[in-house]
C-alpha cells in the first residue's frame, strides 16, 4: 500500500540530477546490473523521479509491479510508469524488496 504524504517533487537542479544520475548508471556498468547495491539503486530512483531517499527505503513490494512488461510504481495518489531505461533497475529493486519481504 502507498503510505502517507508520499509526493513526487520537481527536480529542482534538472542538469544536476543528470549529472549525478550519468554517474550513478556507469557504477552500475561497472559492477553489471545483477551486482548492483540496493543503496545504487534506490538512489538511480530517487534522482530519476525525484522521490526522498525515505520514501524509497520504505518501499515495499507492494508498490512496485509489472504492468504489460514495465514496472509500475504506485504512490498516494497516482501511478508512475517508469520509463523502459530505467525498468531495469526498477526491476532489480523489485529483486530486492522480494528478499526483504520473504520469511
Amino acid at each position: 500500500m502507498p503510505f502517507k504524504g508520499q509526493v513526487i517533487a520537481p527536480i529542482r537542479d534538472p542538469l544536476k540530477s543528470a549529472e549525478k544520475l550519468t554517474v550513478l548508471i556507469r557504477k552500475v556498468e561497472s559492477v553489471r546490473l545483477e551486482n548492483a547495491t540496493r543503496a545504487v539503486v534506490e538512489q538511480i530512483v530517487t534522482t530519476a523521479l525525484g522521490l526522498s531517499k525515505r520514501e524509497v527505503k520504505n518501499l515495499s513490494i507492494d508498490h512496485l509491479q509489472i504492468a504489460s512488461g514495465d514496472v509500475l510504481l504506485s504512490l498516494t495518489k497516482e501511478d508512475v510508469h517508469l520509463p523502459p531505461e530505467l525498468g531495469p533497475y526498477g526491476h532489480r529493486l523489485m529483486q530486492y524488496l522480494r528478499v526483504t519481504t520473504q520469511p
